[in-house]
């Protein structure tokens, strides 16, 4: 089974995405061969409350529970987010938590956000953390979130070990810094979507960095097709059992769910 651990829905302010709609994404992930997808919605990042997004994630994956796994928005930073994880979770099933800190301006290592994550632990809620969504030199000038520094996402992992944390579109460089810190942490593990093709070797240097079950693959659709990722994936130098656990085990295991032998 192929698992996408970094898919959203919704609209992008500054530029128009291949697709904004669940069966817009589940179309570009049928034809890429991706069985299913941790999805987010984008309009978390920018609405004043995120809870809304969530809203309208509940409403965009209601019957698609069984492809994607919805993962809530929150800002530790906007006041009542306790009550809209409570609904996230106990109303509306969400799997997992994914955050902005960047875009909500907010430290990954800070009080604030260690009073979430903490309730993450709690709840037994992995925690997706964006790093960035596109290369800084190609942005709309609007959009001036600076990238995740691997600093940021070194203390937080110290500060919250039972935390099950994936990092999403983190380039080879803040893996890399981010390993020689926490090396023997495996609470921590990151996706492929923002890891270069073949010609750099990225790809082959972040699986002998991470091994086998801390790298899952990342395709950041509707930001990018899906077949993308996929063919730079083939290009890691594993066995089967490690390609499996990329290309879906180790996301499974991230939400909680046992896979197939």
């Amino acid at each position: 089974m192929i698992v996408d651990a970094n898919c959203h829905i919704g609209h992008w302010p500054f530029r128009r995405l291949w697709t904004a709609t669940a069966d817009g994404l589940l179309g570009m992930l049928d034809r890429a061969g991706v069985d299913r997808a941790i999805v987010s919605h984008t309009h978390g990042v920018f609405y004043r409350s995120p809870h809304e997004s969530n809203a309208e994630l509940h409403e965009a994956v209601e019957g698609h529970r069984d492809r994607l796994i919805p993962f809530a928005c929150l800002n530790p930073d906007y006041a009542g987010w306790r009550d809209d994880l409570k609904q996230c979770v106990e109303e509306w099933g969400m799997r997992g938590l994914r955050l902005y800190p960047t875009y909500h301006r907010y430290a990954l290592a800070g009080d604030g956000a260690a009073e979430l994550l903490a309730e993450a632990e709690r709840l037994n809620l992995p925690v997706s953390v964006s790093c960035a969504f596109e290369d800084r030199r190609q942005r709309h000038h609007l959009d001036t979130a600076p990238d995740l520094a691997e600093h940021d996402i070194d203390f937080a992992v110290h500060r919250h070990p039972n935390v099950r944390f994936l990092i999403t579109t983190a380039p080879i460089t803040v893996i890399d810094m981010v390993v020689r810190h926490v090396a023997h942490q495996g609470n921590v593990c990151f996706d492929t979507s923002s890891i270069t093709g073949p010609l750099s070797d990225s790809i082959q240097t972040a699986y002998e960095l991470l091994g086998p079950n801390r790298l899952l693959l990342g395709t950041l659709a509707p930001f990018e097709y899906p077949e993308v990722a996929l063919l730079r994936v083939q290009f890691i130098e594993a066995e089967a059992q490690g390609m499996e656990n990329i290309l879906g085990r180790n996301a499974l295991r991230l939400v909680g769910e046992e896979p197939s032998p």
